[in-house]
């Protein structure tokens, strides 16, 4: 039986913990084992990149979410939210009738401005809301799977919505279709967000975010504002 290395001291037996390492590394084993963990961590980090709350969102999603949106600040009415708001969040086409009424209403905002001014209108009503309801609330009755599961819904209606484009699909409700498309992205990863600051950094630092409008509904607020006074 070979003798125990013995070691003076403990930075000894570091370097010499650290030098069989790097021989162990300089191996073609070694080589292999550490290609193995590169690509796991290459794969995770890019899994990562492409999920909200753990749940995989579709590269285009996220991207989308990121546009400043355009809304009316005029819409004061109540109107077709496209089924975005209503569990399993599947896409609803607003009634012709129904549009064309808002419009008269409004002054004749385009669909795009209207119907983006009822998703801005929910979004900050949600906001208010959800505020209320988490600052008033013990930890433990706002779950991270009650989130999850929504963020998972919206995220499948979503693909869904993408998914039934094609390219004969009528002008009018492709322009709808788009318009879901983006405001739905926004809604999921506002929600995951402000639920990861809510949840990681602290109640503290949420509390701290929504004094000051930094929650991603708030600054959704400040974009939607820039964009409709400098059009104006």
């Amino acid at each position: 039986m070979g003798r125990r290395a013995k070691y003076t001291t403990a930075s000894a037996k570091s370097a010499a913990k650290r030098a069989q390492s790097q021989n162990y590394r300089a191996t073609s084993s070694g080589r292999e084992a550490r290609a193995r963990e590169n690509h796991k961590q290459y794969v995770r980090r890019k899994v990562m990149k492409h999920t909200l709350l753990g749940v995989p969102a579709p590269p285009e999603l996220l991207k989308r979410a990121k546009r400043a949106l355009c809304a009316s600040l005029a819409v004061n009415d109540p109107g077709p939210l496209l089924g975005l708001w209503t569990p399993p969040y599947n896409f609803e086409n607003p009634d012709p009738g129904t549009l064309d009424d808002l419009k008269t209403i409004t002054g004749g905002e385009t669909t795009l401005m209207l119907l983006g001014g009822l998703q801005y209108n929910k979004i900050v009503m949600d906001g208010w809301s959800r505020y209320e309801e988490w600052v008033s609330a013990e930890v433990a009755t706002v779950t991270e799977s009650e989130v999850i599961q929504e963020v998972a819904a919206r995220i499948q209606g979503w693909v869904k919505l993408k998914d039934s484009l094609v390219a004969d699909t009528d002008q009018r409700e492709a322009e709808i279709r788009e318009i879901a498309l983006d405001w739905g992205a926004k809604v999921v990863c506002m929600l995951a967000e402000e639920w990861h600051t809510w949840a990681h950094e602290g109640v503290a630092v949420w509390k701290e975010h929504h004094r000051t409008g930094g929650l991603p509904w708030q600054r959704m607020m400040r974009e939607v504002m820039r964009l409709y006074n400098t059009d104006k």
